[in-house]
């Protein structure tokens, strides 16, 4: 099986270096005022990981995205490292035939810089989807808002003949509890929310929940992105747990409705990891802020309004995510299985590797893979020459 790395579209970083005024080819990265450009937006970009990691409740209360170089730093390095996660639940979503449509209303909730909308525009772009997207994108800073609308100037320019309609409010999602978001095109198909959970309280989840769900049509799906960290992740999961717990359906990556298996374990948890092609000013920015974005990792839930799910999409049963990298050990492979029977580590020893069985050698983390006659034991589950085991839907970054 072919795996090929994400790319991003020359277009992007044609309409990027048009807003910052800077050329981010090659060429001129190696240049005396190149390397001197770099060099402050790497410094720059140490901070924003510095304050996003290390002092972080202060760095967010700061709403640092105010200063207008931290913004500008941000759409360059973040913005570009954050649009392409779209890309694998809006792919699991369209094999519902959720885009098959003629238009289609989308709301980016917290939208930043603009990350996800850039992002689902090229989504659509490369499924060569003829369909008029309405965008709504809000954020509680006047600041972002004007970013995102700045760049939509030259983005949209350079991908013409999209019929992308783009409206820009301004709401704080943290003030959801009070008052609730009354939007221009509400009921929306697609509700999208980025970088956004981790800084909203979570005793308000269930507020956001049912207003989340009150902003959908009744075929619509929310789509919520968060980091890989632990600790993230975990507050992503809590909030699927609630959705399932209020009566909600997880579409995906799970292919279970119960509670989250990785939630028992205080040290697990659960993300994807995609693989892309670096972008060389991203690999500049890396080499000196050691950010080193290698592959796009981040956690994510999709929800879907009227009970659709990827399996029955998919039209198969006993399906499983892999949720762990794959260990290739003397005499045996590993990994991690989660689907409708929990989170179970799944071992095939070499000598029963078989025809049935040989996909099993070649998994990557969050594939969607088929499973007939594992063993369960105590701890795990073993797959012998008999069990039936396949790749159904590979990562994204696959054909």
């Amino acid at each position: 099986m072919q795996r090929n790395a994400l790319d991003i579209p020359d277009e992007y970083i044609a309409a990027l270096s048009e807003r910052l005024s800077f050329d981010l080819t090659s060429k001129n990265l190696i240049t005396r005022s190149g390397k001197a450009y770099i060099t402050k937006q790497a410094g720059i970009v140490s901070a924003i990981s510095k304050g996003l990691t290390q002092t972080r409740s202060d760095f967010l209360a700061s709403e640092y995205l105010k200063n207008r170089e931290i913004r500008e730093a941000y759409a360059l390095y973040y913005m570009t490292t954050n649009l392409l996660k779209v890309f694998q639940p809006m792919r699991e979503l369209a094999l519902s035939g959720f885009f098959d449509r003629s238009s289609l209303r989308i709301l980016d909730l917290g939208c930043g810089t603009g990350s996800a909308t850039w992002g689902t525009e090229l989504f659509l772009r490369s499924k060569n989807k003829d369909i008029d997207a309405y965008f709504t994108l809000t954020d509680s800073l006047d600041e972002n808002l004007a970013e995102a609308k700045t760049f939509s100037n030259y983005f949209l320019r350079h991908l013409s003949g999209t019929g992308s309609h783009l409206e820009f409010e301004q709401y704080d999602l943290r003030l959801s509890s009070e008052k609730p978001p009354v939007l221009t095109r509400q009921p929306y198909d697609l509700v999208i929310m980025m970088n956004v959970l981790n800084e909203l309280d979570e005793k308000d989840d269930t507020v956001l929940l049912n207003s989340l769900t009150s902003l959908l049509d009744t075929h619509g799906a929310i789509v919520i992105i968060e980091p890989a960290t632990r600790e993230q992740s975990r507050r992503l999961l809590r909030l699927r747990d609630l959705a399932v717990r209020s009566g909600a359906t997880i579409y995906s990556p799970c292919s279970r409705q119960e509670g989250c298996p990785a939630l028992v374990d205080p040290d697990d948890w659960c993300h994807t990891d995609v693989p892309w092609v670096r972008p060389p000013f991203i690999e500049a920015i890396d080499n000196i802020a050691g950010t080193l974005r290698l592959s796009l990792k981040y956690s994510y839930i999709v929800i879907s309004k009227d009970g659709v799910t990827l399996s029955k999409s998919i039209g198969m049963n006993h399906l499983y995510r892999v949720v762990s990298e794959r260990f290739n050990e003397k005499g045996r492979i590993r990994a991690i299985l989660c689907g409708e029977n929990g989170r179970c580590e799944h071992i095939i020893n070499k000598r029963d590797r078989s025809e049935a069985n040989a996909d099993f050698a070649s998994i990557e983390r969050y594939d969607v893979v088929k499973l007939d006659g594992a063993v369960l034991r105590e701890h795990d589950a073993i797959l012998s020459k008999d069990s039936d085991f396949s790749i159904v839907l590979p990562v994204l970054g696959a054909r």
